[in-house]
C-alpha cells in the first residue's frame, strides 16, 4: 500500500499527522501485531487470565445478588 493510503487511514481529522503521531502510531501497530502473534501461537496464555477474570467477575456478582436478596435489599420499583 502506498504511503498516502496509510496516511488517510491514520487520520481522524483534516489536521496533518506529526512525527511523533506517525510514531506513536508504527509502535501501538506493532505492539498490536507481536500480542496478536503471541496470542496465536499460545491461546492458554490469554485463555486462563481471561478465564480466572470472568470467574471471579462472575463470582461476585452472585455473592453480591446472594447478599442483597438474603437481606431484603430486592424491592419492587414502582410503576
Amino acid at each position: 500500500m502506498s504511503r498516502w493510503y496509510w496516511s488517510t487511514v491514520l487520520q481522524m481529522s483534516g489536521a496533518p499527522l506529526h512525527m511523533h503521531e506517525h510514531a506513536l502510531a508504527a509502535a501501538a501497530s506493532g505492539a498490536l501485531l507481536g500480542s496478536s502473534l503471541l496470542v496465536a501461537r499460545f491461546p492458554r496464555l490469554v485463555a486462563w487470565p481471561l478465564a480466572a477474570v470472568g470467574s471471579l467477575l462472575g463470582g461476585t456478582g452472585v455473592l453480591r445478588a446472594a447478599r442483597s436478596a438474603l437481606s431484603g435489599g430486592m424491592r419492587e420499583y414502582p410503576r
